[in-house]
């Protein structure tokens, strides 16, 4: 029950049958606006939490955008499902083009494919990697990158993913052999 309809006379007096049906009826209609009422604003606080959590997710998305770094992310069997902008001006790969595909397809050099399949195995496991490798971009040319990789675990401890940050190394290798020179 959503509550009690008063009805008050300056009179008192004994409602005929009629009169008691027409209130019968008329507290129903009422009840039923008052529950389209609070179902309507239910609705509304749910269309703005949704709003809100949608900001929420775009604000994060936003974040990973700015890094100036690529950041990417894959299932478990490598297929990515992430790959942020600065990945697609890093490697030469638009998002479009590298989501659902292989990551071992796509970054590691050629020469570093063994050491990727072996990184792989281990971030499979749930164990993290981190360290220098080489790596490809879409022309096929390549670079040295400091890679760092994580497992992903959802709510329930579960290994669902990995994610790697990863960043070119050319410029400070370079810097360090002119130093050494």
């Amino acid at each position: 029950a959503i509550g009690v309809l008063y009805v008050f006379d300056q009179i008192p007096r004994q409602l005929q049958k009629e009169q008691a049906e027409a209130l019968s009826v008329l507290s129903r209609q009422v009840i039923n606006q008052l529950e389209a009422r609070r179902d309507l604003l239910t609705l509304r606080r749910i269309g703005i939490a949704r709003q809100q959590v949608e900001s929420e997710i775009r604000f994060q998305a936003h974040l990973l955008d700015a890094v100036q770094q690529a950041v990417i992310a894959t299932d478990l069997d490598g297929k990515i499902t992430y790959w942020n902008r600065f990945a697609a001006t890093l490697y030469g790969w638009s998002a479009a083009e590298v989501v659902g595909r292989s990551i071992l397809e796509v970054t590691p050099a050629q020469i570093s494919q063994e050491q990727a399949a072996q990184i792989m195995s281990s971030l499979q496991a749930g164990e993290s990697w981190s360290g220098e490798f080489l790596v490809q971009r879409q022309d096929g040319t390549t670079f040295p990158a400091w890679v760092t990789d994580s497992p992903i675990h959802n709510e329930k401890g579960e290994l669902i993913g990995i994610i790697g940050v990863s960043c070119d190394l050319s410029d400070r290798q370079q810097a360090e052999r002119l130093l050494q020179e």
